[in-house]
């Protein structure tokens, strides 16, 4: 009773879903209505035969024989065309659903927290919700087969009583027997499904790099060409087994089957057989009540299997249920409208915060206030909390404890959205899309020529684009267009910047914008950067401590805390933990390499 209360939720979840979009309820009713049309036609050709026969036999009326006749031949001519003519409409029907599913779907991965999606055990469900999500318009298919196979049952089950009701008792015997071995081995492989989307995920990951040419050099350098393709091999070969095995039970299903099958003939004809002896039945009525039997048959048949499908369906829905009901604690929440002025302040007080997992504290009892016309510079170690900082203050992670404000106001009181447009970032590991030039730089923004102009001779990229045949509309990277570009990791950040500038913002975030460039491409960039916000807060996260004498304030991170804030000539002069950083780095590029000790700062 509990699995067929499953059944019913993931239907009704898969009703409710479809119906909710008015693609979804266009389509159920349309195929519907084609579905019964298409039914009438094998009870014309099941009964008609017979009464062809017996009209031949003993009646011999003309008339009838030619009304049967045209029955025949007209029922299944009038069921193509329609069918014909019908089916583009329904497939541009579903092929708008399922588009509109599938947006829907990514629309809620793309709004689910940030710190939600970076679970590996969520990422394994989102793999089999993506499937099970858009699917439901084989649920809704399901259903219809469902009810228009149990109307069929119905109709064919008053033909075959008219000859013997034990009939439709061997036929479901046999029926519910295949049913219930099918049920077995659709839940054993269920669960092989489960190893199985694990293995297409990986082998997914392998492939991908096989086809994008950012990975080509080191592959080659590396020489990591056998060792990826044994590496595929390996888990293809694991994926094979696995799906070896589900085919070895398909094939015992599909035995048990046809001897159950061959049963049911044998007894059917030795049945009918005797009652035309016996009861001297019309020979044509042997005709029509095999017909009446293998199509009762078929349908009874599918009746179980769309239960069967259901209910498999049913624990991916149960699955999926789960995978949607994962809390989301940032989009839509928040209703103030943030306000960032010229005496604006952003706040951390005593915030502490840990990854999900993890034992260990990324930020501790941490505290800092940014002013809105200051430029703050934030230097430390690897692992003293510096990109940690950025993502709470972005409200990618909410923290532990402690709270983060924005003019007195706990951040989380603010519209998600329009909170997060007060940031314009510039990430060391930045996204360089697919896209013309153009689009890298525009994306959703408002296009303005004059200001992407702008932008770009700002950033240095005006000589670039010079150079290249279709300007500002070449193609970044070459896997889509041969004659695209690949900007050198100089060109790409500064495509970076230029993206940030183009979008504006009141907080512009630099998070090691320049790893890519050299010390005198990123003093310029620098320099240039600053001219551009010159009205504008910004945070600057780096490791080379060159371009700190452009912001106002210097803040040092370590071990999750703030152990010192202040200009660059205060902090140089304490003779503390910047100073040695200061000096060691500018040892580094003074002094010969073997005389030089780095520090990582």
């Amino acid at each position: 009773m509990k699995k067929i209360k499953s059944v019913i939720s993931g239907v009704l979840f898969s009703l409710r879903l479809t119906f909710s979009l008015k693609e979804g309820a266009k389509y159920s009713i349309f195929k519907f209505f084609i579905v019964m049309l298409n039914n009438i036609s094998p009870i014309i050709l099941t009964i008609f035969p017979g009464l062809i026969v017996n009209e031949l036999f003993y009646h011999k009326r003309m008339s009838y024989l030619v009304i049967y006749v045209l029955a025949l031949a007209i029922v299944p001519l009038l069921k193509e065309i329609v069918t014909t003519l019908s089916n583009r409409y329904i497939y541009s029907l579903e092929q708008n659903l399922s588009l509109r599913l599938m947006s829907e779907f990514y629309l809620f991965i793309l709004r689910m927290d940030y710190e939600t999606l970076e679970n590996p055990d969520l990422q394994e469900e989102l793999w089999r919700a993506r499937g099970t999500y858009t699917g439901s318009i084989s649920i809704i298919d399901q259903v219809i087969d469902f009810f228009i196979a149990i109307i069929n049952i119905a109709i064919y089950s008053i033909i075959i009583v008219r000859y013997d009701f034990l009939i439709i008792i061997i036929i479901a015997t046999m029926v519910i027997i295949n049913f219930l071995i099918k049920k077995h081995v659709r839940e054993k492989i269920y669960e092989s499904n489960k190893e199985l989307d694990k293995c297409d995920r990986k082998l997914s990951t392998i492939s991908y790099m096989f086809d994008q040419n950012s990975f080509g050099k080191e592959f080659r350098l590396f020489d990591l060409s056998q060792y990826l393709v044994d590496k595929y091999i390996t888990l293809k070969k694991e994926a094979n087994s696995i799906e070896l095995k589900q085919y070895k039970k398909y094939n015992k299903t599909s035995i048990i089957g046809s001897i159950t099958y061959c049963t049911q003939q044998i007894v059917l004809y030795s049945i009918l057989i005797f009652h035309i002896f016996r009861d001297n039945y019309p020979v044509g009525d042997l005709s029509i009540a095999l017909s009446a039997a293998g199509q009762f048959s078929g349908k009874l048949k599918n009746v179980f299997d769309c239960y069967l499908q259901l209910y498999e369906r049913s624990m991916y829905v149960e699955e999926m249920n789960h995978f949607f009901r994962t809390p989301n604690k940032n989009y839509g929440t928040g209703k103030e409208k943030p306000k960032f002025e010229k005496n604006s302040t952003i706040e951390f007080k005593n915030v502490s915060f840990k990854y999900p997992g993890s034992d260990t504290y990324a930020l501790k009892d941490f505290s800092i206030k940014i002013k809105a016309d200051e430029k703050l510079c934030i230097v430390g170690q690897n692992g003293s909390g510096k990109s940690t900082f950025i993502k709470l203050l972005t409200r990618l992670y909410l923290p532990c404890s402690g709270e983060i404000t924005l003019n007195g106001i706990n951040i989380n009181e603010y519209d998600y959205a329009l909170y997060q447009k007060l940031f314009a970032p510039v990430f060391q590991d930045f996204v360089q899309y697919e896209f013309s030039a153009k689009e890298n730089i525009i994306l959703n923004s408002p296009e303005d020529n004059n200001k992407l102009l702008q932008v770009i001779k700002k950033t240095g990229l005006d000589e670039l684009f010079k150079k290249l045949p279709k300007g500002l509309n070449s193609q970044v990277g070459k896997y889509i267009d041969p004659e695209g570009f690949e900007p050198s990791g100089g060109e790409a950040q500064r495509l970076a910047i230029a993206r940030a500038l183009y979008r504006g913002g009141n907080i512009y975030l630099l998070d090691e914008p320049t790893a890519a460039l050299d010390p005198i491409q990123e003093y310029e960039i620098y320099s240039q950067f600053n001219d551009m916000i010159t009205d504008r807060c910004a945070i600057l996260i780096t490791h080379r401590l060159s371009a700190v004498q452009l912001a106002d304030k210097v803040a040092v991170f370590h071990n999750g805390k703030v152990i010192e804030y202040g200009t660059h000539s205060e902090l140089y002069s304490q003779g503390g933990v910047y100073t040695e950083m200061f000096d060691k780095q500018a040892q580094f590029y003074r002094d010969a390499p073997e005389k030089a000790e780095t520090t990582e700062v």
